[in-house]
């Protein structure tokens, strides 16, 4: 499978849960995501502000260090966001109405989730009134745990079509979680393809990536872990580059960081 950019094509989507609306926010189910709000039509494209940064350090030693020690502090992440009034404020049909009274109150807590999928989600698994994929198993979001903060008019001309929301964060944030009703179970191969290595042709690189989701041409390192059936065969190194070591037979498993699972094992001949 070849790397692609893949269009947006309106297929950005974000959702609003409350604080208890996923048993772990690592790990969103479609069925936890599409019973949050959709608020993606709501959300005005300009002057969108959220996001995540570089975490704060702390200068903290303790009674045994002789000398500075700083420590990662909390991630930083955050940011404002505006969204439209409702042309309505009574419609519990009108998502950004819906929109509109969860997030018009101080001190809210919940969740921000984003995703950008590529791709169209046939049949029925796209939102009725905002025509937007919905979530379904193996799409990456971003999880944000927030709390509303400052809230202000956006004045247009005359009269305030916008309002902006503050949010400030609490201390959860999940830049590639993924969601699926059973874990995703991740696909390996060999770059260049073919189940046969030979000792003295040197190293080669695995190709391994999520089912439906290609991350990367070779090793994917900050999403698997890679182990090998027989070392006296062949290692595999955390980059997923493979070392022959003697003739026989071995098998590579990739298993997935996030969610656990682990690949159908690459059986491979040494010769």
């Amino acid at each position: 499978m070849t790397n692609t950019k893949l269009a947006a094509s309106g297929n950005l989507s974000a959702w609003w849960g409350t604080s208890g609306a996923f048993a772990n926010a690592a790990k969103p189910t479609p069925t936890e995501l599409n019973a949050c709000l959709d608020i993606t039509q709501a959300i005005a494209y300009d002057n969108f502000s959220f996001g995540a940064q570089a975490s704060n350090k702390n200068s903290d030693p303790s009674w045994a260090d002789t000398g500075n020690v700083q420590t990662l502090g909390f991630a930083n992440y955050g940011g404002s966001i505006n969204f439209f009034y409702p042309a309505a404020f009574d419609v519990a049909t009108d998502n950004t109405f819906l929109t509109w009274d969860s997030l018009d109150q101080r001190l809210t807590i919940g969740f921000l989730v984003f995703r950008f999928d590529g791709t169209k989600v046939a049949g029925t698994a796209v939102n009725s009134s905002t025509g937007v994929s919905i979530a379904v198993a193996n799409d990456f979001v971003r999880v944000y745990k927030v709390q509303t903060d400052a809230w202000s008019d956006v004045n247009t001309g005359e009269v305030n079509f916008k309002y902006t929301v503050t949010f400030q964060p609490q201390g959860l944030m999940y830049i590639d979680a993924v969601v699926a009703t059973t874990a995703p179970v991740p696909i390996i191969g060999l770059v260049g393809g073919g189940t046969t290595m030979t000792v003295a042709g040197g190293k080669k690189a695995t190709l391994a990536y999520r089912t439906g989701r290609q991350l990367s041409s070779i090793g994917t390192p900050a999403f698997f872990n890679y182990t090998s059936s027989d070392t006296t065969k062949a290692t595999v190194d955390n980059n997923g580059v493979i070392t022959p070591v003697a003739a026989g037979s071995v098998s590579i498993t990739a298993t997935d960081k996030v969610t656990g699972a682990a690949s159908t094992p690459l059986a491979l001949t040494l010769s």
